[in-house]
């Protein structure tokens, strides 16, 4: 397999300081040829920053020893290792304490690729024009829209929006998601992992447009989605990793697809506007039947109310005199 990347993270808009980190391995000499990772750091301006460059500098130094030849367990340990170095400094340095961060991290080894997740950053695949996420946020309002209580467009409105469920660093274990089967991609499909200053901002029918109706290189790519987050607001730090197949032994793309069910292209601030609304359709044209005979009464009933008025006013005074004197 052969891939071409391009990564990039920016302060935004708002912002006084990046707590977001992004790293990347090429081209590695072990069976784990490609590491790319995307993290969001928080706990503070300080904190934050330190949490996300720790993550992204363990999980390389682990893939630089002897990982585990099972790719699902060298992600997660290499994950768990981030954890416990994060963890290690904030109870070494009380004045980080509560700091940590989310992560994604996606690895290519004999031409499949194995994704791993904490937090709400997020991995997509864009393939046959089409666009999925493939990892499920672990936060509060994305249990809301699991249990049916809001729907995936309410998401970024909701007031607990930024509550994670799971990151890294906050206590010295931690679950980390794993994909239990590894991605079969083929040539042309495209993977994007972003901090939610991108997909917190600009809804997943945006980002699929901006990926398909124009071939773009991937740092056009990444700088023009980077570019509509800040037109809505770059409130927040934006980080994206864009990964492109340029070779791939496969002809069929598989994944389990995380779409939240609400939507076929799913996305966060993605309205729904309902369509036109219809009333009841009348059969064998009776509605219209209706219509004219409605209209006839009508104009039969103008008609003979002009008639009676004309001839009354033709009558003389004299001879409306006489009738009433004869009764």
């Amino acid at each position: 397999m052969k891939l071409n990347h391009f990564s990039k993270t920016v302060v935004g808009l708002v912002r006084p300081v990046n707590e977001d980190s992004i790293g990347a391995q090429l081209n590695n000499i072990n069976e784990y040829k490609n590491i790319f990772i995307v993290c969001d750091g928080m706990g503070g301006h300080v904190g934050g920053a330190i949490a996300s460059q720790k993550a992204v500098a363990s999980i390389l130094e682990y893939f630089k020893g002897n990982p585990d030849s099972i790719p699902q367990n060298a992600l997660r340990e290499s994950i768990e290792f981030a954890n416990m170095q994060i963890y290690g400094e904030a109870q070494s340095n009380p004045e980080n304490k509560g700091m940590g961060t989310t992560c994604t991290v996606l690895i290519e080894n004999s031409g499949l690729i194995y994704i791993a997740h904490v937090g709400d950053s997020r991995i997509y695949i864009n393939t046959d024009k089409k666009l999925y996420r493939i990892t499920k946020d672990h936060s509060f309002v994305q249990k809301l829209v699991d249990q049916g209580e809001i729907t995936d467009a309410q998401m970024e409105t909701h007031p607990r929006k930024n509550e994670l469920t799971k990151a890294l660093g906050i206590s010295a274990e931690i679950d980390v998601e794993v994909a239990a089967q590894p991605i079969i991609s083929k040539k042309g499909d495209k993977f994007i992992l972003c901090s939610d200053g991108l997909c917190g901002l600009i809804n997943d029918r945006i980002i699929s447009s901006t990926i398909n109706n124009i071939d773009l290189s991937l740092d056009v790519l990444a700088n023009r989605l980077i570019s509509l987050a800040e037109d809505a607001g770059g409130h927040d730090n934006i980080s994206i990793a864009v990964i492109e197949v340029l070779e791939s032994e496969h002809l069929k793309t598989k994944f389990e697809n995380k779409n939240n069910e609400t939507f076929h292209i799913t996305g966060t601030q993605e309205v729904v506007y309902p369509g036109p609304i219809q009333g009841p359709k009348i059969k064998d044209n009776r509605l219209l039947t209706l219509l004219i005979a409605g209209v006839f009464l009508i104009a039969v009933s103008i008609i003979t109310y002009l008639l009676l008025f004309n001839s009354d006013t033709s009558e003389k005074p004299e001879d409306k005199i006489a009738d009433t004197t004869t009764n």
